[in-house]
């Protein structure tokens, strides 16, 4: 059975649609002139918004990585400690403490929320920018 070579071509993030849809209205801003806004300001407003989808699709695929590595990380720990003894065995803390200590040691503390508040700050850094270019070109 022949595999679908656009398979890994899916959309499955904003950044993937606004690329998509980025590149579409900009290939035909150049072929045709646009009647409602400036050319000039729709392939700023189309540039911006391709570059936008760019970087975010490089710090998911970042941070998709990191995400892996730490994973693998803990895999690691958890086969390297030592055997457990009874007092370990019953206490219901045993696996917090342990988490809280590959934490500390690999500095996985608040990965998720900095990934998101950076993804928040470049979202309101580029509607800043699309407003910008909007009302100064």
């Amino acid at each position: 059975m022949i595999e679908n070579p656009l398979k890994n071509l899916r959309i499955k993030n904003y950044y993937s649609y606004l690329l998509t849809i980025a590149g579409f209205v900009l290939i035909i801003s150049l072929i045709y002139k646009p009647k409602v806004i400036s050319q000039q300001k729709l392939i700023a407003l189309c540039l911006i918004t391709i570059v936008y989808g760019l970087v975010e699709w490089i710090r998911e695929s970042q941070f998709n990585d990191r995400l892996k590595q730490i994973n693998l990380e803990w895999q690691i720990f958890w086969d390297e400690q030592p055997m457990r003894s009874l007092a370990e065995l019953n206490d219901p803390n045993y696996q917090a403490n342990l988490r809280r200590k590959f934490k500390e040691k690999h500095g996985g503390d608040n990965l998720m929320s900095s990934h998101q508040f950076k993804t928040w700050v470049l979202f309101i850094l580029y509607l800043a920018l699309m407003i910008g270019a909007f009302y100064f070109i």
